[in-house]
């Protein structure tokens, strides 16, 4: 597992140093960030490193003004609302804006968050409820309960449905 992360961040190293639809400023500052999340590999593993760093990477990418958002709150609102815009999964959202905080954290001076980023939420909303029917987290608990209650076969034929509960 941690060689695929070693090759995902390679390629995400690869992405931000080509910086190809990114400005300078921004390959600059996922360097910072990336460094920095390698420094604190204790509180930091490679698969956590590599989603923090994808996500920077996809925002400079796509959006762009990272390092502007550092002190600039408009900047910082561009991406917020691109997130908004773009995931519409409760998770995939707050994932991209705890990233983001962590980018703030990390690349700043300091350990804060910086004020142009520290009004960014770490929580979905308030009527997220992920048990609902198209919440996110729980999709297959149904699917998995229906698949315990119903009798299921062996490939000869045999009725295992007395293990179905170790699924």
């Amino acid at each position: 597992m941690t060689r695929n992360a070693d090759r995902r961040i390679e390629n995400l190293q690869d992405r931000f140093e080509r910086g190809e639809g990114m400005s300078k400023a921004d390959q600059e500052v996922l360097q910072a960030f990336d460094s920095r999340l390698a420094l604190l590999g204790s509180q930091y593993g490679k698969e956590r490193r590599e989603k923090l760093l994808r996500h920077g990477v996809r925002i400079a990418e796509v959006v762009g003004g990272l390092a502007d958002a550092l002190d600039d709150k408009r900047a910082a609102e561009d991406i917020v609302r691109w997130i908004h815009d773009t995931y519409d999964s409760e998770e995939s959202n707050r994932d991209y804006r705890v990233a983001f905080r962590m980018f703030g954290k990390h690349v700043s001076d300091g350990d804060e968050i910086p004020d142009s980023i520290s009004w960014v939420s770490a929580i979905t909303s308030k009527d997220y409820n992920p048990t609902e029917p198209g919440g996110d987290a729980l999709v297959g608990r149904a699917y998995l309960a229906d698949a315990r209650r119903a009798p299921t076969r062996s490939r000869q034929g045999a009725d295992t449905s007395r293990f179905s509960g170790f699924i």
